[in-house]
């Protein structure tokens, strides 16, 4: 993200700053509390078809999102990959449940 971000020519305060990073991942998450979010395009990445981020189970009660977000990767040999992400107050994201089929 902070390189996106730097070759655009924007402030990367957001990735700098676990406070800002986190208001941000708070914000996110409303995006996709009520549906999905989907990343694709042709021939702009080598193995991934697309990415689809959504809403997954709840998480402990003191994480930054109050859910994990479930990202769904499709790959272009046909598989798909699911990774759930957390993000807990007192530490830093923790990917679990990898599943590739």
């Amino acid at each position: 993200m902070a390189q996106f971000l730097n070759a655009n020519g924007l402030p990367t305060d957001l990735c700098d700053d676990d406070w800002h990073w986190f208001a941000f991942l708070t914000a996110y998450a409303g995006v996709i509390e009520d549906g999905s979010l989907t990343c694709q395009g042709p021939g702009s990445l080598k193995i991934v078809n697309k990415v689809t981020f959504t809403k997954g189970q709840p998480t402990m009660a003191n994480g930054h999102v109050p859910f994990c977000i479930t990202w769904e990767i499709q790959l272009k040999d046909g598989r798909r990959c699911a990774i759930d992400v957390e993000a807990p107050a007192d530490r830093s994201l923790i990917a679990s449940g990898f599943h590739l089929r």
